[in-house]
C-alpha cells in the first residue's frame, strides 16, 4: 500500500478539477428528449442501400417480374421494422438511464481508527441500496456514532 504523501499525489487537487470541467464538461448524460416515433420510422428509409433496392423494385415491377419487386419491398419492410425497434427501444433506454442519474451524492468521513462497511455507512444514511465506498485519507474527521 503506497504511502500517504505518494496517495495523495494521484488525487486531482481543485485547480485541475475545475480545468477539466472546463475541458470536458460536467460528469453526466447531456439531457435529451429524444426523436419521435415518426422521426425514427422515416429515418429507417433514409439510407443509400434502401434507395438501391427501391430502384430496383421499381425496375423489376417495370419488367414485369412482380413477384421478385414483392419480396425486395417485404424485404425492406422488414429491415425498417427491425431497425425501427431497435433504435425505439435504445431511446427508451437512455431516456430511463437520464431519469435514474443521481443528483446528488453524500460524502462520509470517519476517524482514521474506525472501520466501517459500506453497507454500515449506508444504513447509516438511510439508503437500502448497494452503495460503495472507499476511504482516502481522514483529517479532522467526526465519529458518526
Amino acid at each position: 500500500m503506497p504511502s500517504a504523501p505518494e496517495q495523495r499525489s494521484r488525487f486531482v487537487d481543485l485547480d485541475q478539477t475545475r480545468a477539466r470541467r472546463q475541458l470536458y464538461g460536467r460528469n453526466h448524460l447531456a439531457p435529451s428528449t429524444g426523436r419521435s416515433t415518426l422521426m425514427i420510422a422515416i429515418n429507417q428509409f433514409r439510407s443509400l442501400i434502401v434507395a438501391l433496392l427501391l430502384i430496383a423494385t421499381v425496375l423489376a415491377w417495370i419488367m414485369g417480374d412482380r413477384l421478385e419487386a414483392a419480396m425486395v419491398l417485404v424485404v425492406i419492410l422488414l429491415n425498417a421494422l427491425i431497425g425501427f425497434f431497435t433504435e425505439w427501444k435504445a431511446q427508451r433506454t437512455l431516456l430511463n438511464l437520464q431519469a435514474c442519474e443521481e443528483k446528488w451524492s453524500r460524502v462520509i468521513r470517519i476517524t482514521g481508527d474506525q472501520i466501517a462497511t459500506a453497507q454500515a455507512i449506508g444504513r447509516r444514511l438511510g439508503i437500502d441500496r448497494s452503495v460503495d465506498g472507499k476511504v482516502y485519507e481522514a483529517i479532522h474527521a467526526q465519529s458518526l456514532a
